[in-house]
């Protein structure tokens, strides 16, 4: 990877948004402070904080001051500050979460395989599920109150996106996906 970034003439920017989420992520931090590299963080998704516009992003010191020219003057208001700081006094949360997800990952993906649909191995906070016809199962769950996403946009519109949520509620989309399949 760091022959390939040492190529590119310009400033690659990584989306880590949901790194801090994954068992096993590969540290990309000495990449960014070495080179011309930019990691994109989301404390939004590390610490489920919806509605609340907080990141941040690491880079070697003599790209910081390009970034900041395109920072905005009030980028983070007072109410995103303080719950940054909040949530960082828990260190004990990262690890939690990633330990829930990794748990209700293996459910989903256990209980979506031993009903017939293929499910790629994942180190995301989400699976890919191959349902044959994405939007048509994303418009079944929907009338069922589901929410998920299918995958055309991202090339692949057999898949649904289905994020690894309370294991009540991977109880509840695995008991809905049996009531649709017997409609």
């Amino acid at each position: 990877m760091e022959s390939v970034i040492a190529d590119i003439k310009g400033i690659l920017i990584i989306d880590e948004a949901y790194a801090n989420l994954v068992v096993d992520s590969w540290d990309a931090i000495p990449i960014a402070q070495n080179g011309n590299t930019v990691l994109l963080r989301s404390m939004t998704k590390d610490y489920s904080l919806t509605g609340i516009r907080l990141g941040y992003a690491i880079a070697s010191p003599h790209i910081i001051p390009d970034l900041s020219m395109y920072q905005p003057d009030w980028s983070v208001n007072s109410f995103a500050q303080e719950a940054g700081i909040a949530v960082l006094n828990d260190s004990e949360y990262l690890e939690k979460a990633r330990d829930i997800i990794n748990t209700n990952k293996d459910y989903l993906t256990t209980n979506l395989i031993n009903l017939g649909f293929p499910v790629p191995n994942s180190n995301a906070n989400f699976l890919l599920v191959d349902t044959g016809d994405g939007l048509d199962w994303r418009n079944k769950l929907l009338t069922k109150g589901i929410v998920v996403r299918d995958c055309a946009s991202f090339g692949i519109p057999d898949y649904i996106r289905v994020g690894i949520r309370t294991l009540d509620d991977c109880k509840t989309l695995i008991k809905t996906i049996k009531e649709i399949m017997k409609e």
